[in-house]
């Protein structure tokens, strides 16, 4: 697996690999959550006129 890779190359214990491994999956989250956000917000209602 690549995180016991990359652990063992960086000389990470299992417990370190954990955390960083929880840390960018909370970080992954909160960007995806804000991008939900933002774009929900700038998108400006459509507005249909009916003529007579």
């Amino acid at each position: 697996m690549t995180t016991d890779w990359a652990g063992e190359t960086l000389g990470l214990s299992t417990r370190t690999r954990h955390r960083l491994a929880l840390s960018f999956t909370i970080l992954a989250l909160f960007f995806l959550v804000t991008f939900v956000i933002v774009n929900y917000a700038s998108v400006e209602p459509t507005v249909i006129e009916e003529s007579d």
